[in-house]
């Protein structure tokens, strides 16, 4: 659905007062503390979390969690009555003739983003990036996957050239080395997310496609469980496994079956919101995993660092329905 950019901002302002700290930067950016991870723990006055206009459309995201998205997505996760609401102006605000509606879209050009692969590191190849990826104990039979650039914006400007559209929204992408992870679906690249390699920034994803986002989809088999993870590199870690790309695991159902999905979030019995996320997944009848009270690590990837067996001992912390709900009660911290 096209919602207009007036609609987007209307909904933003309605949703700031939900957002500690909140304020306009400029007419098409706000600054606020992102309620998702809570922003800085050690400083109550630092802000991360932004809502910003590219292109018509408003988008979210945070630079303490990673968390970006559509806000139009943020608010469905999040302020479900407010989406609602949205829908319905966005609704009346459109209203085409059905004839129109039919015209514009058959004169849209289809344009499918490419990868030249050719002109990319592998990161094996790259001195910078393998101290990296060694360091973070990547299993070397996932370094296919990986690539990387001296500079991101680059190529995503070459991307972009090729698929004959406006480069400027290139503009907010940093020019900076990174390691690079394509998301492909059916062998086309629809997300490109570079992992920074220097500065504070860590995480940034180009968007070539309006499909929701999902990492690794064409290497499941879905004859077994599949594991949902936020981060691409968390991922890796774990067969069978694909990364949503935000905190948002459940849209995982739009690749496959509810039934063959298990979620990973992260493992933080004190974090509100962090445990409010899982409860609303087993009440949405997903399949979790809710990690061991000796696992003291956050992320899987440094469970793994730190010798625990995460991939031969995973199935069995897998839980659902009321034995999911009994096992958080015991797991959680607030």
């Amino acid at each position: 659905m096209n919602i207009p950019s007036f609609l987007q901002k209307q909904f933003v302002n309605r949703v700031s007062g939900y957002l500690p700290r909140f304020s306009w930067e400029s007419p098409v950016s706000c600054n606020f503390r992102c309620p998702i991870c809570g922003d800085s723990k050690k400083s109550k006055t630092k802000r991360r979390g932004y809502i910003y206009e590219s292109r018509g459309t408003w988008w979210y995201k945070c630079q303490n969690c990673g968390h970006a998205d559509y806000f139009t997505n943020y608010l469905r996760e999040f302020h479900r009555v407010l989406y609602n609401e949205l829908i319905i102006d966005a609704i009346r605000s459109n209203a085409p003739h059905p004839q129109t509606a039919q015209s514009t879209k058959a004169a849209e050009p289809t344009k499918i983003a490419t990868l030249d692969i050719s002109g990319l590191v592998p990161v094996r190849d790259s001195d910078t990036a393998l101290a990296y990826i060694k360091k973070r104990m990547i299993p070397e039979h996932q370094w296919g996957k990986l690539y990387y650039t001296d500079d991101f914006r680059h190529v995503v400007v070459n991307i972009l050239s090729d698929m004959g559209v406006d480069t400027d929204a290139a503009a907010k992408i940093q020019p900076k080395p990174a390691i690079l992870i394509p998301f492909f679906i059916n062998k086309e690249l629809s997300f490109l997310q570079a992992r920074y390699l220097e500065g504070d920034f860590r995480y940034q994803t180009a968007r070539f496609s309006d499909i929701t986002k999902c990492f690794g989809v064409d290497d499941i088999d879905d004859s077994e469980d599949i594991y949902v993870f936020e981060g691409p590199i968390k991922s890796l870690f774990i067969d069978n496994a694909i990364a949503t790309a935000d905190a948002s695991l459940e849209r995982a159902v739009d690749y496959f079956p509810k039934e063959k999905l298990v979620l990973v979030f992260d493992n933080e019995p004190r974090a509100e919101i962090g445990v409010r996320k899982i409860e609303k997944a087993i009440n949405a009848g997903f399949r979790v995993v809710i990690f061991p009270d000796y696992i003291k690590q956050k992320d899987v990837d440094d469970m793994i660092i730190d010798g625990i067996p995460v991939n031969d001992n995973i199935a069995s912390w897998v839980y659902s329905g009321l034995k999911a709900k009994m096992m958080l009660k015991r797991w959680k911290r607030i």
